[in-house]
């Protein structure tokens, strides 16, 4: 009974990180959750800084790409 229990909330934590997974392939920031374990915590947690960090390159590229078009605008119309 215990090893079932143990494995569900296995599994359980398991689902939450893997849909963490999809969201961050998707766009989204997660936030870190905590796991009954100690490394899926930590795994959470290197999610959740990887997705803020893509997050902040992806605010770069949009950025980089307006300043790309204006440089061409301005270069057309010169």
């Amino acid at each position: 009974a215990a090893a079932w229990l143990v494995g569900r909330a296995a599994r359980r934590s398991l689902r939450a990180l893997r849909d963490s997974a999809r969201r961050v392939g998707d766009g989204h920031i997660v936030e870190a959750r905590t796991a009954e374990s100690r490394e899926l915590s930590e795994l959470s947690g290197q999610l959740a800084d990887a997705s803020q960090r893509l997050a902040a390159a992806r605010r770069q590229l949009t950025e980089l790409d307006a300043a790309r078009r204006r440089f061409f605008a301005w270069i057309s119309h010169d």
